[in-house]
């Protein structure tokens, strides 16, 4: 069985994902078409479609198009972030009748509503995403065998969808669990993509009005830092916040959980049967100060997250069984 990972890499999944396949024996490969210069991780394949002058217009199509031929020789194709190998699902067609089985893995954006919800996005963009996602629609109906979303919360714009987690790189699984237990400041990390998504306002006034209160604790917020130096912020935390505004958790709070750290995160209650006995506790926008507070005061329950945390991200997110996961759904195609 071959299978290409392609062509966006979102949170490293579609890398973490390929590794994890190799290991058990499947032949695949992750794919980038590199688009931005804010990309900031590397596949196995990295193809650079980057426009440096105005007339390279056209050449992120043509690179598209000129390298197409080269990746015919897969079995099936696993497209990630509601994107394929070529402008307009032009490719779509021609894979289906060479007999190739399609895999769409949504994460997000690019199926929510971009209105339901807060975010940064301008008025115009929010109008062509709509576009794009009832193109999207139409193809996966015609031409997709499996579509996969890595939050059940997805579910919601493609209830055809199957959730699968998802996947933590195995280098935050090898550590020893370690809870800080400094005199000083206790350190409240919170890592937005989009602060506007994630309630990030709704945190940092959060953590003033304990530190009003005179609790000692200050708040890392871990933006625009490279993948190699995050972990040096998530280790030395006591507590994280990951979103408040979604209903669902991202790869951040897994991150947080794989090295002991208790983690707080709204939760919607519909979406709690997902995964029984989560371990984390979930706080909106009204409870968060006191969720804090809370935990700020009791090392016990911090302790006790941290350790449920750990064993649960190795028994649900390790890309291993994860992987194993994707494997029975291609087994079905």
């Amino acid at each position: 069985m071959k299978v290409l990972h392609a062509p966006r890499v979102i949170a490293n999944q579609s890398v973490i994902l390929a590794e994890a396949l190799r290991k058990q024996g499947i032949g695949a490969t992750s794919l980038q078409y590199r688009s931005l210069d804010r990309d900031k991780y590397s596949a196995d394949i990295d193809i650079d479609i980057r426009i440096q002058k105005w007339y390279q217009l056209f050449k992120p199509f043509f690179v598209r198009l000129r390298n197409f031929p080269r990746f015919l020789n897969f079995e099936i194709y696993h497209f990630h972030y509601g994107r394929t190998l070529i402008f307009g699902f032009l490719d779509l067609p021609i894979l289906k009748l060479l007999g190739k089985k399609i895999v769409f893995e949504y994460h997000g954006s690019d199926v929510r509503n971009p209105f339901g919800f807060a975010n940064s996005i301008s008025f115009t963009k929010k109008i062509g995403l709509l576009a794009k996602q009832a193109l999207l629609k139409v193809v996966s109906r015609l031409f997709v065998d499996a579509e996969v979303v890595t939050t059940p919360d997805l579910l919601e714009y493609v209830p055809s969808a199957k959730f699968i987690p998802v996947a933590v790189e195995d280098h935050w699984l090898s550590s020893q669990v370690r809870v800080p237990g400094r005199n000083g400041k206790m350190l409240i990390v919170h890592a937005p993509t989009d602060r506007a998504v994630k309630g990030s306002d709704y945190v940092v006034s959060a953590v003033k009005q304990l530190q009003k209160e005179g609790l000692p604790v200050e708040l890392d917020l871990v933006e625009g830092v490279p993948p190699n130096d995050v972990r040096k912020h998530f280790e030395k935390a006591d507590i994280a916040v990951d979103q408040l505004l979604i209903g669902w958790y991202g790869l951040f709070a897994v991150e947080m959980m794989a090295l002991g750290k208790p983690v707080v995160c709204y939760i919607r209650d519909d979406l709690k049967k997902y995964v029984p006995g989560l371990p984390i506790v979930s706080a909106n926008t009204e409870t968060l100060v006191e969720t804090l507070r809370k935990l700020v005061h009791d090392i016990k329950m911090r302790e006790r997250l941290g350790r449920r945390g750990s064993k649960f991200v190795r028994e649900f997110h390790s890309s291993e069984v994860v992987a194993k996961r994707f494997i029975e759904l291609y087994k079905k195609l």
